[in-house]
């Protein structure tokens, strides 16, 4: 039991008396980069990445276009293995547009 002095207004020590319990703490939504669609700003977030690779990363998506899978991250220049691991768990693949489109429709994107 805990008595706090409070005041309100022009009055002074009002006492309350009462049990003070933590608040509790709210779940931290992991970070999520999501390799296809992120601008260099939002790979700054992840560990290792400054706006240079973030930059980098970006234009080798653009000159390349999506990653397949997160090792695809391995031939931008300056990702290595160690450097993937760093933010791997932080990292989301959303599907690439033209595999998006095709699954929803049934097709493929081979010619038969």
């Amino acid at each position: 039991m805990a008595t706090l002095l409070v005041q309100f207004g022009s009055r002074r020590g009002v006492a309350v008396t009462g049990r003070i319990e933590p608040l509790p703490v709210a779940q931290a939504t992991p970070y999520r980069v999501d390799v296809n669609a992120a601008d260099w700003p939002e790979w700054m977030q992840l560990p290792g990445i400054g706006e240079t690779r973030a930059r980098d990363i970006v234009r080798y998506r653009a000159e390349h276009g999506p990653f397949r899978t997160l090792d695809d991250l391995i031939a931008v220049p300056g990702i290595g293995p160690k450097t993937l691991a760093k933010f791997r768990d932080e990292l989301t693949l959303a599907a690439p547009p033209s595999v998006a489109a095709a699954d929803a429709s049934g097709r493929t994107s081979q010619s038969n």
